[in-house]
């Protein structure tokens, strides 16, 4: 069987992959067969996998793309495996490489007022939901009126159907969650559903993005990317918003990890703010989101201080 056979038999056996993890595992093995060919896959040895490490990482792809394409890889021969397609796995003996830890980006109170104050209604929504709910993009992209309880003062995060004005989208994970609506942002989605035009459930599209995803729907051609991500010039627009802010670090993602950060901060146990953010796990809490302010060292000098223990002066 060809290495392009094979990955075929692979998603159309894998019930229930993500479209998305799909894609980066189809992408993962055009480069594999662009370097290997598309040979028979029983003569692709574990040294041609240590050799395609390789090549990636001299392309100028940084450790941890390198890694999540090895790791793709490594699945489709780890299914063909259980599936006794294969007798071995050539990737299986190939190490990680190390890559240093990415400093996680925590938005000063400064920075986020600043892209407040320029942004228009929707985007100070989308800014908020973000930095006060700990959304997610595509869950923000994805808000729609219904999810809004004014009267209890959530919001629920919630997987969305095929109805006449929305397209079915699922969350990560698939773990709905209630989290709890501030008074700042509960002023604006009033405002921002009293002016949506009718028929557009969407809190956080605008309506010509919302009618271009309509109109693909209809013609079966909204593909599963783009309910993800309605709004295909959205990290465009963030950094625009950033520009015109003079806020030069960060990103939408960097919302929720600020969110996350304050949540700590304040008190919240760990496993409450798991919770919130919608993680089965509280180490994907701690180790992706949780970060340090910048000033850290002067308040831990202040609580040393206030403690009685500064160091001895001579």
């Amino acid at each position: 069987m060809k290495l392009s056979e094979l990955l075929k038999e692979h998603l159309q056996g894998k019930v229930g992959l993500q479209q998305t993890t799909a894609d980066h595992r189809r992408t993962a093995w055009d480069k594999f067969i662009a370097y290997r060919k598309d040979v028979d896959m029983q003569t692709v040895t574990t040294l041609d996998a240590e050799k395609f490490q390789g090549r990636l990482l001299k392309s100028g792809l940084k450790e941890e793309s390198v890694n999540s394409y090895i790791r793709e890889i490594k699945a489709v021969f780890n299914w063909a495996l259980f599936h006794e397609i294969i007798d071995r796995n050539p990737f299986f003996k190939l190490r990680k490489l190390k890559s240093g830890k990415r400093q996680k980006y925590i938005y000063p109170d400064e920075c986020f007022e600043a892209m407040m104050y320029v942004a228009d209604l929707i985007d100070q929504v989308i800014l908020l939901c973000g930095r006060k709910l700990g959304l997610r993009r595509g869950e923000i992209l994805n808000l729609i009126v219904s999810d809004i309880d004014f009267e209890k003062h959530v919001v629920f995060v919630q997987p969305k159907f095929d109805t006449k004005n929305t397209w079915p989208w699922d969350l990560k994970d698939r773990e709905e969650r209630v989290v709890p609506l501030v008074p700042r942002l509960e002023r604006l989605l009033i405002k921002r559903v009293d002016e949506l035009p009718v028929g557009q459930p969407y809190v956080c599209l605008t309506r010509g993005v919302y009618q271009n995803c309509m109109e693909l729907k209809k013609a079966g051609k909204l593909s599963e990317r783009k309910r993800k991500l309605p709004d295909q010039n959205f990290n465009r627009r963030f950094a625009d918003l950033k520009k015109r802010a003079t806020v030069e670090t960060g990103t939408c993602h960097d919302l929720r990890r600020t969110f996350t950060t304050e949540l700590i901060e304040k008190g919240v146990p760990l496993n409450e703010a798991a919770k919130l953010l919608g993680h089965a796990s509280t180490t994907t809490t701690e180790k992706s989101y949780v970060g340090v302010r910048a000033g850290y060292l002067d308040r831990v000098r202040v609580i040393i201080g206030a403690t009685g223990l500064e160091p001895a002066t001579s």
